[in-house]
């Protein structure tokens, strides 16, 4: 009996002893990727619908900036492979007020932009810059939503601004510029671009939806933002037959064949990532064949022209 205590023991002991080795292995090479110290406080898993992960880190003042802060926000969104989990970054200059802080939630706001600080230096949150990320829309494995808030000046803590790193932020406020319709017979497309307040890349946003023509619930399939001032709405999207239809913006490509149930996407900034010059190249141009057979034109800011061909609709491309 004192045995099979003694072997417990040890088991859990080296149990604990291999994670936080591994734990600290994978801090040590965050670290030496971003150039500059932190310190894990908490990273703790909540599983229920959904799995949040809520991560809180110490930041050194000295450290503390915007370019930092993204390169820290990217590098765990790199990281965080599993789609279906919610992520909450919290980032702290004072370890004491991460010590009195309460647990604010994750993938949603923890305040409200607009309304009026108690006082002008008192923060009104615990944490120093928070970054967010939660998947949605219809695209196989789901589109990843990321932004973080933060406060430039903390000596006015309460003066925030919003950056988004991947899709929209979905809570901001929305200034609605145009909205684009069309449908077949049994499925109908929408595009709607706006403008959102307080955020940075500032500029047009979209989101795509789609909804069941006999139905006026729609679905999102893909938010982003604009980085290519050219796009002509009515001409980038079509349909191949009733179940089939395809479009592009910027860089993304995404293509549904059973009537708009789910999307696949395809995003030539990060596929085309290690090609030649890496410069971005934008979609100019899709024309798919019923078979699946088409041609993809994109050309960069230098007005370098490659031609990718498909024949799956686009599933997958390859260069001419």
């Amino acid at each position: 009996m004192h045995f099979v205590k003694w072997q417990i023991t040890v088991t859990v002991c080296l149990i604990a002893t291999i994670s936080i080795a591994l734990y600290s292995r994978s801090e040590k090479t965050l670290q030496e990727e971003l150039g500059f110290t932190i310190q894990t406080l908490s990273d703790l898993s909540v599983s229920g619908f959904r799995t949040e992960r809520q991560i809180s880190i110490f930041l050194d003042k000295n450290n503390y900036s915007k370019d930092n802060l993204e390169r820290l926000f990217r590098w765990y969104l790199r990281n965080t492979a599993n789609k279906e989990v919610v992520v909450g970054i919290q980032v702290f200059t004072s370890v004491d007020r991460y010590k009195s802080s309460k647990n604010l939630g994750v993938g949603r706001k923890a305040y409200d932009p607009f309304a009026p600080p108690p006082q002008k230096n008192v923060p009104i949150t615990s944490y120093d810059a928070i970054c967010f990320k939660e998947s949605k829309g219809l695209i196989d494995g789901g589109f990843e939503h990321a932004w973080f808030i933060y406060s430039p000046d903390l000596n006015a803590p309460n003066e925030k601004k919003t950056v988004i790193l991947k899709g929209i932020d979905p809570y901001a406020l929305k200034h609605v510029i145009e909205t684009f319709d069309t449908s077949s017979k049994s499925f109908k497309v929408r595009v709607v671009t706006y403008k959102l307040h307080n955020v940075e890349p500032p500029g047009v946003y979209y989101t795509l939806s789609m909804s069941k023509v006999d139905l006026g619930t729609w679905n999102e399939v893909i938010s982003s933002h604009f980085n290519d001032s050219t796009n002509i709405l009515s001409k980038q999207i079509h349909f191949i037959t009733d179940e089939i239809c395809y479009a592009f913006f910027d860089f993304i490509y995404l293509v549904t064949t059973d009537g708009g149930k789910t999307w696949s996407g395809w995003n030539a900034e990060e596929n085309l990532a290690g090609w030649k010059d890496g410069n971005p190249r934008f979609i100019r141009d899709v024309q798919l064949s019923l078979g699946g057979v088409g041609e993809m034109t994109l050309y960069s800011k230098s007005d370098e022209i490659l031609i990718l061909r498909t024949e799956d609709y686009g599933l997958h491309w390859n260069i001419r």
